[in-house]
């Protein structure tokens, strides 16, 4: 099996065991994230995941032995990273909010007028109008959930696994390039899963915005 092949194994692995793994996280993530600004809560992500990273790759040409344990951890604080963002931006996340924004990030879900418009057609179906509030609020979350597939029973929903899986996949696979070179393995481990906690917090500020607009 090549090197590739590997990574993308585990990382189709852990792109589908996520959602079941992190799924009893979200109230915890919610009590260390009221009071944190979130500047302060995505730094403190994003330096754990660099810091995971450039542990797993230190060892020239042995990083892609510790890649799915890496993947798994650094999947784990995309998750603490995103649903913290969340609580802070609106005072709500709950079991689905990191899935919602796997899908912005992967690229599968399109933050557009369209999108917007099915959200409304949705509540409405279901009785509801958004009314803005809190009730607005959660509302424009469940239509979103219903208009996008992200998740189904704990799972990403396929279309929204596959880009994901591919997207790490094709990062991972440019950093094991560099996992022969003594010091330069770590420096790139480290900004791999920089790029990966960094992309989540913006995909998150962007579904946050998203809601915001539409609630």
């Amino acid at each position: 099996m090549s090197i590739k092949s590997a990574i993308s194994d585990a990382v189709n692995d852990a792109v589908n065991n996520v959602m079941d793994s992190v799924s009893g996280d979200t109230e915890d993530i919610c009590n260390s994230a009221r009071g944190e600004s979130v500047s302060s809560w995505r730094e403190a992500q994003i330096l754990k995941a660099s810091g995971i990273g450039a542990a797993a790759a230190a060892i020239p040409g042995f990083s892609y032995l510790t890649l799915p344990a890496d993947v798994a951890a650094t999947l784990r604080i995309m998750h603490r990273a995103a649903t913290g963002i969340c609580y802070i931006r609106l005072g709500y996340a709950d079991s689905d909010t990191f899935a919602a924004v796997m899908g912005v990030w992967s690229g599968e879900t399109k933050l557009n007028n369209d999108l917007a418009k099915q959200m409304a057609a949705k509540t409405l179906a279901a009785g509801g109008t958004t009314v803005g509030g809190t009730v607005g609020l959660k509302l424009a979350i469940k239509g979103f959930g219903l208009c996008t597939g992200v998740i189904v029973a704990k799972k990403l929903g396929p279309k929204v696994a596959q880009k994901v899986a591919a997207k790490i996949t094709a990062k991972l696979a440019a950093r094991a390039t560099t996992g022969w070179i003594p010091g330069i393995s770590a420096i790139v481990g480290g900004g791999t899963n920089w790029w990966m906690v960094g992309g989540i917090c913006g995909a998150a500020e962007s579904y946050c915005d998203f809601i915001e607009k539409n609630s």
